[in-house]
């Protein structure tokens, strides 16, 4: 008879996490063989790649390319990773890829925005159409010795976006000494151009892993990884072949490999999608609002609000406006009820004025021995005027 713990983890077995996961970096620095190393120690798992339609029509353009990688798991949830992989200096005009990169990430939320205004909100939204990106894998060069100007300029733009991890990509061109240089000055340009990435906060490598040092993980970012290139067996270790050497990837003393793919296939994908839903989304959402709200004010003549100050007084400040689906797309519009109960207030402050003069009034006369003309012309003047 089956235990509850094995029970429980055959009823795991068979959901199925939907996770979109974004790799960025310069052409050659190993993000595809980052994306088949996520499968390829798992015999049921498989990697598949979508051509693009504009394949081989322009290489100077920024393209996206999408792969999907199927990840079977006999005791945790299966998941299927919806990868988007993108070359920040393939063009010859490479000082417009990280705006389009923004506009990329931006176009996947604001697409979640206006597909959830045509269902109830609080209804559960289909995971598998949800194309919002949950993190980005961002591979360092590493040979400036820090961050080069090209990641510098793509990280300002999408860092407040995604959720950035940072990884230094073919890790096993630097010895011991100058991967610890290396990310000690990337860490000093982060902070330097305010650059938002993953916080791990307290999260300790023991407390993930098995047989780990008492370390925590947001010290080991940016991750060092060497992707391998050799399956020594179908499921067994996974090795990077060079001219002089043969080395184990996933030995923790010379790759984080294994740290990462723990990190993104179990320990924190959850964060990571509450952090995308709850935070991210949250606050581009507010911002798209109350964007679109003083498109309505002007039109109205109605004073601007700054959305940037909005959000910082209040991260969700009421909105007087409804949400209609028309053929043009989707429309704002004031909402009616609210806007009839902002006139009654004004109204009732109006009142409410002239009830405060009317009682100082009284008074006056209630203490005043004589009763003259003026006061009382005054008096019932006012009450016409109410």
């Amino acid at each position: 008879m089956r235990t509850a713990e094995e029970l429980r983890r055959r009823k795991n077995s068979k959901q199925i996490i939907t996770f979109n996961l974004l790799l960025l970096g310069e052409p050659g620095i190993g993000k595809n063989s980052f994306l088949e190393n996520l499968a390829i120690n798992n015999p049921s798992s498989s990697v598949i790649k979508i051509v693009p339609e504009d394949e081989g029509t322009n290489n100077n353009t920024l393209r996206f390319e999408s792969s999907i990688v199927k990840i079977k798991n006999e005791l945790t949830s299966s998941i299927i990773l919806n990868v988007t992989s993108a070359d920040i200096m393939n063009q010859l005009n490479s000082t417009s890829a990280p705006k389009k990169i923004r506009e990329y990430i931006e176009t996947q939320l604001n697409s979640f925005l206006t597909d959830e205004f045509r269902v109830l909100r609080n209804q559960e939204y289909n995971g598998h159409s949800d194309k919002r990106l949950h993190a980005c894998i961002f591979f360092v060069n590493g040979n400036a010795k820090g961050l080069h100007t090209q990641e510098i300029d793509t990280l300002k733009e999408i860092s407040s976006l995604i959720n950035v991890i940072l990884a230094i990509g073919k890790a096993d061109r630097f010895n011991t000494n100058e991967i610890k240089n290396l990310k000690r000055r990337i860490n000093e340009d982060i902070i330097k151009n305010d650059i938002k990435i993953f916080d791990f906060n307290d999260d300790y490598l023991d407390d993930i892993f098995e047989d780990c040092e008492h370390i925590l993980v947001k010290e080991f970012q940016p991750f060092t990884v060497i992707s391998g290139n050799i399956l020594s067996k179908p499921g067994k270790e996974l090795y990077r072949q060079n001219v002089c050497s043969k080395m184990h990837v996933d030995d923790i003393k010379i790759s984080n490999l294994s740290y990462l793919k723990g990190i993104i296939l179990g320990s924190h994908i959850q964060e990571l999608q509450t952090s995308t839903n709850s935070i991210i989304y949250e606050k581009f959402r507010t911002k798209i609002l109350l964007e679109r709200q003083n498109e309505i004010n002007i039109k109205n003549d109605i004073p601007e609000s700054d959305p940037d100050k909005i959000m910082e007084e209040a991260t969700l400040s009421p909105l007087y406006l409804t949400m209609e689906q028309s053929p043009q797309g989707l429309t704002m519009i004031p909402d009616a009820d609210i806007m009839v109960g902002k006139e009654l207030q004004e109204k009732n402050k109006i009142i409410e004025a002239y009830q405060r003069k009317i009682d100082a009034l009284e008074k006056i006369i209630q203490h005043s021995n004589d009763s003259s003309p003026t006061t009382k012309v005054t008096f019932c003047e006012l009450e016409g005027t109410i």
